[in-house]
């Protein structure tokens, strides 16, 4: 069921330069999000979302992985976008696109057009990975949003039947998978969590979904060092990089792992928590491989549009009656595009 995703989690907040909170209107929602970026200019810098776990918000997601270290280190930024409640008043994302229920996909697509028009990032190196549902939701961004995000990393997260039946990359697209054989909330071997989560699919089932669908060949399989035997896990690393269009598919698979993020503080409550590797480093080594093809993200909605929304730099919709002389705006289109403007 539902309940099984709950996750009580207590963090100190961090307080990090280039670290910011904003709010961005969508369908007439306010919805969150951090924005993490190194120091320097952010003109052509890669982005990577990183996404919350059913239950929690962007903030506890910033400071579960600390994703931070490794994004001023390698010179990404980082966006902490938040889900919205469910009919149960807890955060969520609708990964399986319920039409009742509110529209995650656009909201994601509308967030990275904004980002990428505001702070000039590169359109073509622009990545997804989460926790549980946000790893889910993941996954849906590569069915959906394969001509915006260049690959994705998931974290105890899987796909469902409803899921898959309506995924419909237009490409070859890169995956990674990250899962502990003794999670409990996210069972490596499937589960039906209910309403909303649906059946969840089998670890094995999504990487051979993927590793078809891209026409990997066999994989090789490695057992990763072993350095911290207090964490009483160890990884077996599974990669298969004969796909097509030069694509891959990665799977870490945590022996006597739980429903955790490697790398982070440890929450026995949830199970192991391995120490062997971390994961935001093995996840951008992941992203850093690849890019979207032909630079398809500035191609892909090309088709006639119109005035849909206009935002101040704070992302705020304003009413364009109300738009000031001299100020920056950022105007929406019905295409999904971007544009910035100054009023004269």
């Amino acid at each position: 069921m539902k309940h099984l995703f709950v996750i009580v989690l207590a963090f100190f907040t961090i307080n990090l330069i280039g670290q910011t909170e904003y709010t961005f209107e969508y369908q007439g929602l306010s919805r969150d999000y951090i924005l993490y970026t190194p120091s320097g200019s952010t003109q052509g810098m890669p982005l990577v979302f990183n996404l919350h776990g059913y239950t929690s918000n962007a903030s506890q997601q910033m400071t579960l992985t600390g994703m931070n270290e490794t994004a001023s280190t390698s010179g990404f930024a980082v966006v902490y976008a938040q889900g919205t409640p469910d009919s149960f008043g807890i955060n969520h994302w609708n990964a399986w696109q319920d039409p009742n229920d509110v529209d995650d996909i656009g909201f994601i697509s509308a967030l990275r057009s904004y980002l990428i028009d505001t702070y000039a990032f590169d359109a073509n190196r622009v990545y997804s990975c989460g926790f549980s549902n946000g790893g889910i939701m993941s996954y849906a961004i590569a069915c959906q949003l394969s001509d915006e995000f260049a690959a994705i990393a998931s974290v105890a997260g899987s796909m469902n039947t409803d899921m898959m039946d309506q995924c419909t990359p237009t490409r070859s697209f890169p995956i990674m998978e990250v899962h502990g054989d003794a999670d409990l909330v996210v069972a490596i071997g499937g589960t039906n969590q209910g309403a909303g989560f649906g059946q969840l699919l089998s670890v094995a089932d999504v990487i051979s979904y993927w590793t078809d669908f891209n026409s990997c060949a066999a994989p090789i399989t490695t057992p990763l060092a072993n350095p911290n035997l207090l964490d009483f896990s160890n990884v077996v690393k599974t990669e298969y990089a004969d796909c097509d269009d030069g694509v891959r598919v990665w799977n870490y698979l945590i022996e006597g792992g739980g429903h955790t993020w490697p790398g982070a503080f440890p929450t026995v409550v949830f199970g192991n928590t391995n120490q062997d590797i971390d994961v935001n480093e093995e996840i951008w080594d992941f992203f850093n491989l690849f890019s979207l093809p032909q630079n398809i993200a500035t191609t892909a909605h090309a088709n006639d549009r119109f005035l849909d929304a206009v935002y101040d730099l704070t992302g705020r919709v304003i009413d364009v009656e109300q738009v000031l002389a001299g100020e920056l705006y950022v105007y929406r289109f019905s295409d999904g595009s971007f544009e910035k403007r100054v009023i004269n």
